[in-house]
């Protein structure tokens, strides 16, 4: 294989690389968003929980 071919190579595997940790960074966001998103809704119930609990 000349060097031009492994190059070539590389940099299409460097790329491929970069592309996989995009898209690992844009669906660790939505996760994480999604847990937070999770976390306030709990955070909101039980708040109104302790609403109604005052009121008895």
């Amino acid at each position: 294989m000349d060097e031009k071919t492994k190059k070539d190579l590389k940099d299409a595997g460097e790329h491929t690389a970069h592309g996989i940790e995009d898209v690992i960074d844009v669906v660790g966001h939505g996760l994480g968003g999604a847990v937070k998103g999770m976390a306030d809704g709990v955070e909101t119930d039980s708040a109104k929980a302790q609403l109604r609990k005052g009121d008895d």
